[in-house]
């Protein structure tokens, strides 16, 4: 599987919002079962609950989770090379310079073979 993750800008001022690009890609000629993905939030910057909920709604993700700063992505299978794009617009809500943690992506029984990208780094002007 391949796996990117960005942030449309990495500087905004307070209240504004940011794209956060996200795709996942299947690269083998067969079907991936149960995929997911862990996303890290820089700490000034806040999910939208409204946008998980609509895309659970369309099909877009099966199931997830927000664990202090991961959104946690569920899927119940990814075809073969099939591309997954997902966008969310992310809120600042703190001024700083903020670090997220790493993210992940890997397929639920293959946890051992992790696609890692380095955590997001954003500035928030007052």
């Amino acid at each position: 599987m391949a796996f990117q993750a960005q942030l449309a800008t990495s500087s905004l001022k307070l209240s504004e919002q940011v794209r956060y690009e996200v795709e996942l890609e299947n690269l083998q000629a067969e079907a991936g079962y149960a995929p997911m993905i862990q996303l890290a939030l820089p700490a000034g910057l806040q999910w939208q609950n409204w946008q998980m909920e609509q895309m659970v709604e369309r099909g877009l993700v099966d199931y997830y989770e927000i664990h202090g700063p991961y959104l946690v992505l569920y899927f119940a299978e990814i075809a073969p090379r099939e591309l997954k794009q997902l966008n969310f617009d992310l809120v600042a809500v703190a001024p700083g310079y903020y670090q997220a943690p790493a993210a992940n992506a890997y397929l639920y029984y293959r946890d051992h073979i992790k696609q890692w990208l380095p955590g997001t780094a954003v500035q928030i002007l007052p």
